[in-house]
Protein backbone atom coordinates (compact mmCIF):
# COMPACT_ATOMS: atom_id res chain seq x y z
CA UNK A 1 0.00 0.00 0.00
CA UNK A 2 1.22 3.39 -1.10
CA UNK A 3 1.44 6.01 2.14
CA UNK A 4 0.79 9.56 1.75
CA UNK A 5 4.37 9.96 2.55
CA UNK A 6 5.49 7.59 -0.83
CA UNK A 7 2.93 9.88 -2.92
CA UNK A 8 4.02 13.05 -1.94
CA UNK A 9 7.43 12.14 -2.50
CA UNK A 10 6.81 10.72 -5.84
CA UNK A 11 4.87 14.10 -6.85
CA UNK A 12 7.62 16.06 -5.37
CA UNK A 13 9.95 13.78 -7.81
CA UNK A 14 8.24 14.40 -10.98
CA UNK A 15 7.93 17.34 -10.27
CA UNK A 16 11.81 18.09 -10.06
CA UNK A 17 12.27 16.22 -13.20
CA UNK A 18 10.25 17.96 -15.25
CA UNK A 19 11.75 21.20 -13.56
CA UNK A 20 15.22 19.84 -14.62
CA UNK A 21 13.73 18.88 -18.49
CA UNK A 22 12.86 22.63 -18.65
CA UNK A 23 16.28 23.76 -17.60
CA UNK A 24 18.25 21.60 -20.22
CA UNK A 25 18.99 18.80 -18.26
CA UNK A 26 18.58 14.74 -20.01
CA UNK A 27 17.08 12.71 -17.48
CA UNK A 28 19.25 9.02 -17.42
CA UNK A 29 17.60 7.02 -15.08
CA UNK A 30 15.01 8.03 -11.90
CA UNK A 31 15.16 5.98 -8.41
CA UNK A 32 18.66 4.28 -8.50
CA UNK A 33 19.02 1.62 -5.90
CA UNK A 34 22.05 -0.08 -4.68
CA UNK A 35 23.51 -1.50 -1.21
CA UNK A 36 23.94 1.96 -0.13
CA UNK A 37 20.66 3.43 -0.66
CA UNK A 38 19.14 5.57 -3.53
CA UNK A 39 19.79 8.20 -5.73
CA UNK A 40 16.13 10.11 -6.98
CA UNK A 41 16.98 11.48 -10.20
CA UNK A 42 20.24 10.51 -12.62
CA UNK A 43 20.41 13.30 -14.65
CA UNK A 44 23.11 14.67 -17.32
CA UNK A 45 23.38 18.43 -17.50
CA UNK A 46 25.65 18.29 -21.34
CA UNK A 47 28.98 19.27 -19.05
CA UNK A 48 28.34 16.22 -15.85
CA UNK A 49 26.50 13.51 -14.45
CA UNK A 50 24.01 14.72 -11.71
CA UNK A 51 22.97 12.70 -9.01
CA UNK A 52 19.83 14.73 -7.53
CA UNK A 53 18.62 14.09 -3.69
CA UNK A 54 14.61 15.43 -3.90
CA UNK A 55 13.11 16.12 -0.82
CA UNK A 56 9.38 17.19 -0.60
CA UNK A 57 7.19 19.24 2.22
CA UNK A 58 3.56 20.42 1.90
CA UNK A 59 3.26 23.98 2.28
CA UNK A 60 2.00 23.63 5.34
CA UNK A 61 5.33 22.55 6.48
CA UNK A 62 7.39 25.10 8.83
CA UNK A 63 10.64 23.48 7.85
CA UNK A 64 12.73 23.94 4.51
CA UNK A 65 12.79 20.05 2.73
CA UNK A 66 16.39 20.78 2.81
CA UNK A 67 16.27 20.43 6.87
CA UNK A 68 15.57 16.36 6.34
CA UNK A 69 19.20 16.03 4.87
CA UNK A 70 21.23 14.82 7.57
CA UNK A 71 24.84 14.50 7.62
CA UNK A 72 24.70 10.76 7.87
CA UNK A 73 21.95 10.57 4.90
CA UNK A 74 24.60 12.97 3.03
CA UNK A 75 27.12 10.22 3.71
CA UNK A 76 25.27 7.43 2.87
CA UNK A 77 24.05 9.51 -0.88
CA UNK A 78 27.86 10.03 -0.99
CA UNK A 79 28.35 6.62 -0.77
CA UNK A 80 25.54 5.95 -3.15
CA UNK A 81 26.83 8.43 -6.19
CA UNK A 82 30.16 7.11 -6.03
CA UNK A 83 29.10 3.25 -6.30
CA UNK A 84 26.93 4.41 -9.04
CA UNK A 85 29.67 6.35 -11.40
CA UNK A 86 31.90 3.67 -10.58
CA UNK A 87 29.35 1.02 -12.13
CA UNK A 88 29.19 3.59 -14.79
CA UNK A 89 32.91 4.34 -15.71
CA UNK A 90 31.91 8.22 -14.73
CA UNK A 91 34.30 10.63 -14.32
CA UNK A 92 32.96 14.20 -14.20
CA UNK A 93 29.77 14.15 -11.51
CA UNK A 94 28.41 16.62 -9.12
CA UNK A 95 25.31 15.95 -6.19
CA UNK A 96 22.72 18.23 -6.07
CA UNK A 97 19.54 19.04 -4.35
CA UNK A 98 15.89 20.16 -5.17
CA UNK A 99 13.58 21.20 -2.54
CA UNK A 100 10.02 21.16 -3.47
CA UNK A 101 7.29 23.00 -1.31
CA UNK A 102 3.87 21.96 -2.22
CA UNK A 103 1.19 24.47 -2.67
CA UNK A 104 -2.38 24.69 -3.52
CA UNK A 105 -3.28 23.51 -6.96
CA UNK A 106 0.05 24.25 -9.11
CA UNK A 107 1.52 26.92 -6.94
CA UNK A 108 4.51 24.80 -6.69
CA UNK A 109 8.45 26.14 -5.65
CA UNK A 110 10.51 24.41 -6.41
CA UNK A 111 14.71 25.15 -4.69
CA UNK A 112 17.86 23.69 -6.79
CA UNK A 113 21.07 23.49 -4.94
CA UNK A 114 24.23 22.71 -7.32
CA UNK A 115 27.26 20.25 -5.50
CA UNK A 116 24.77 20.49 -2.50
CA UNK A 117 27.53 18.38 -0.35
CA UNK A 118 30.33 16.68 -0.90
CA UNK A 119 33.16 14.76 1.33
Amino acid sequence: MTTQRQTIGKLGESLAVAYLQKNGYRIITTNWRCRWGEIDIVAYDGVEMVFVEVKTRRSVATESPFENITPAKMEKFIHTAYTYADTHQILAWRIDAIAVLLGAGSSHQIEHVQNAFTE
